[in-house]
């Protein structure tokens, strides 16, 4: 027992190694893969369709395919919300932006849980993570993405949704396409 013990953990130790060499490949500029756990691949909605969303503040532009229909819920000076019974999207212009590896760091500082996913897709950053302490039902799993961009501030966005719904929360982060138009920058 002890032996089988002892090889399953070097097969452990050999996939963790494996995933590490393939997120040092994507930071060192080779194709984004996920770092997520087999069970949170990205699913479809219920219903079979997705409902894509876009809306521009300010200079930013957000695409995004969500498991079902959002509502502008709110609107300040820098951000705009989408909500529905099950997901929630938060879009900000002029936010500072801090790459993969500060969105995994700041990530660290909030939340005691790893990420459930983290990497690049389509030029956006994303890192998405359970969140245990969450204020709303609308949080139980949270995304933060951003583009992935040399500026110091841009676009950036916050995405969440059920708990029960963790690979739905997930897709809809990942498909996050953002736009930068520079000719609205004030």
């Amino acid at each position: 027992m002890m032996q089988l013990g002892g090889k399953f953990l070097c097969v452990a130790v050999l996939v963790v190694c494996g995933c590490n060499k393939s997120e040092d490949a994507k930071q060192a500029g080779g194709s984004s893969t996920s770092s997520a756990a087999p069970a949170a691949a990205p699913a479809q909605a219920k219903s079979g369709s997705l409902v894509h969303t876009t809306f521009t503040k300010d200079e930013c532009t957000f695409d995004f395919d969500a498991p079902e229909a959002l509502k502008e819920k709110s609107s300040d000076g820098v951000s705009v919300s989408y909500e529905s019974a099950s997901f929630k999207f938060d879009g900000f212009a002029g936010s500072a932006l801090y790459r993969l590896e500060g969105l995994v760091g700041q990530h660290k500082l909030y939340n005691k849980n790893p990420p459930v996913y983290q990497g690049t897709d389509g030029g956006v950053h994303v890192v998405v993570a359970r969140i245990d302490t969450s204020s709303s039902p609308l949080s139980g799993i949270q995304g933060r993405g951003e583009e992935a961009a040399k500026r110091s501030t841009g676009c950036s966005f916050i995405c969440s949704g059920l708990k029960e719904r963790e690979a739905d929360v997930i897709a809809m982060c990942k498909s996050a396409r953002l736009k930068y138009d520079e000719s609205k920058v004030p």
